[in-house]
């Protein structure tokens, strides 16, 4: 038996020689080889051995970056590559440059989760106690209550009806803006207060769609809400150096503007509150006024799931009101200073307005009629960067991008200046190009507005932190820049 088993052995073995001798087989089980080999020696790069630009002691970097931190964080780009850290008091913090590890391949797209977080940052904990859309931390309750909103907007955008009420609020407080204007110039057309004028106008849409209340330019309260604003951002510019040093509340100065911030954020929210209170008694089901009822309406179905619901509600409304006035201004204000820079573009946009029949501009009816003038403002919002650095995010969990272990509570810094910007995607970024948005339509002949390239536009951030009311402000933006066009001449 013994003799037999060791011939079955020797037969086996000798067969399984004659086999491995083969040279398809020598050659893929050496790559086989070569492949694990190589897999146990590469590992991951950790978070601290991405490289950084030298600073000070306990300051860190904070001093080096000037007036405009996506330029210098553009700038070390070039020396230390699309992923690098940098230190911000005790903070340290992950800067992405590039719009494909931005958008698409690595971050805001794929592994949005993990960076859905906010920075514990003393002046977030006061901006809505915390439960501010916005800037409050990721969280099943958080997502729960944006949810809310993205239905709240679409609830109050669906519909033939209230999107043609939508339309005529913005047309009309376009139009007042354009005689405002006007009304405003020298004797040589020269406007010396060109974005108070616009905030205003800004103001009273963002309260009429979010609250039903709308303001004259003359209307005291509106000129206290926006005198307060002003002074609110002041002094969160002010009380920025808290974030990352918090002993310095304590000291006289510094500890005088963040309590300033403190009054201001409250001075806000009672007057965002004063205008909402009325909708907790007056509102009746299937009658959506505003966005409140609408925010409402969608808190109702879901209120088992959101933990004190009439703040976090208000907290929604509150949001949508301020990027509804402050964000659009920016961005009218821009395109304003664009149409005098470039005349000829303007002459072009103004060419498209006058061929539509009709004095109420709408994107949902005219955007296919008018393809410059949506490249144009496409190509403002990439060429200024109204949010260069979106709001700082933080991550939530331990994440692996570009070859590198980023851990929990990292401060993430996303340069999207320098995505707007970035060779690898545009071509000649620094000129001012709304062609680059567009293509010839092979139906009817003429332009047509390339959506894939607008996609790239992140002013309004992506993935999970991405911005509900995007659409809503690009509307409210082509509105606003058709009347103008049509009632105006802008020049230097």
């Amino acid at each position: 038996i013994v003799s037999n088993m060791n011939c079955e052995e020797h037969s086996i073995l000798g067969n399984l020689s004659t086999q491995l001798c083969k040279p398809h087989v020598v050659v893929g089980f050496s790559i086989f080889i070569f492949a694990c080999s190589l897999r146990n020696n590469t590992r991951l790069m950790t978070f601290w051995e991405l490289p950084y630009p030298r600073g000070l002691p306990i300051i860190g970097n904070i001093h080096q970056m000037g007036n405009f931190p996506h330029v210098k964080l553009t700038e070390w780009s070039k020396q230390f590559g699309d992923f690098y850290r940098i230190k911000m008091g005790r903070y340290d913090a992950l800067v992405v440059n590039g719009h494909e590890n931005i958008s698409n391949r690595n971050c805001l797209a794929k592994k949005s989760a993990a960076f859905a977080g906010r920075p514990p940052f003393e002046t977030s904990k006061l901006i809505e106690e915390g439960l501010s859309i916005s800037f409050s931390n990721y969280s099943p309750e958080w997502e729960r209550q944006k949810q809310c909103t993205i239905k709240a907007l679409k609830l109050y955008t669906s519909g033939s009806d209230k999107r043609s009420t939508m339309e005529e609020t913005v047309s009309s407080h376009a139009k007042q803006l354009a005689e405002d204007l006007i009304n405003s110039a020298d004797q040589q057309g020269l406007v010396g207060d060109l974005h108070d004028t616009v905030i205003y106008s800004t103001t009273s849409v963002s309260s009429t769609i979010c609250f039903g209340r709308s303001f004259t330019r003359q209307d005291p309260e509106l000129k206290e809400f926006l005198r307060n604003f002003q002074s609110f951002d002041k002094a969160m510019g002010a009380s920025q150096i808290i974030n990352f040093w918090p002993f310095l509340k304590y000291f006289p100065v510094l500890g005088k503007s963040f309590r300033n911030l403190k009054t201001y954020m409250d001075q806000y929210w009672n007057f965002t509150l004063s205008m909402l209170e009325q909708h907790w008694d007056t509102y009746v089901p299937n009658n959506m006024r505003d966005l409140a009822d609408c925010l409402w309406a969608q808190s109702n179905q879901i209120n088992r799931q959101l933990t004190d619901q009439q703040r976090r509600i208000a907290y929604g409304a509150s949001d949508a009101f301020g990027a509804g006035f402050d964000t659009i201004s920016a961005m009218i204000t821009w395109s304003i200073f664009y149409m005098a820079v470039f005349p000829e573009h303007q002459r072009k946009i103004r060419e498209e307005i006058d061929r539509l029949e009709t004095s109420m501009f709408s994107l949902r009816h005219h955007g296919d009629v008018c393809p410059y003038t949506q490249a144009w403002l496409y190509e403002v919002l990439r060429h200024i960067s109204v949010s260069p650095l979106l709001v700082p995010h933080y991550t939530v969990k331990q994440v692996e991008v570009n070859g590198t272990m980023i851990p929990a509570g990292v401060v993430v810094l996303f340069n999207v200046a320098n995505a707007d910007r970035d060779t690898r995607v545009w071509e000649n970024p620094e000129q001012f190009e709304p062609e680059r948005f567009l293509a010839r339509d092979p139906t009817t002949g003429g332009a047509r507005v390339v959506a894939s390239e607008t996609s790239k536009i992140l002013n309004w951030g992506a993935g999970k932190r991405r911005c509900p009311g995007a659409e809503l402000s690009r509307h409210e933006l082509f509105i606003y820049i058709a009347n103008l066009v049509k009632l105006c001449y802008i020049e230097q």
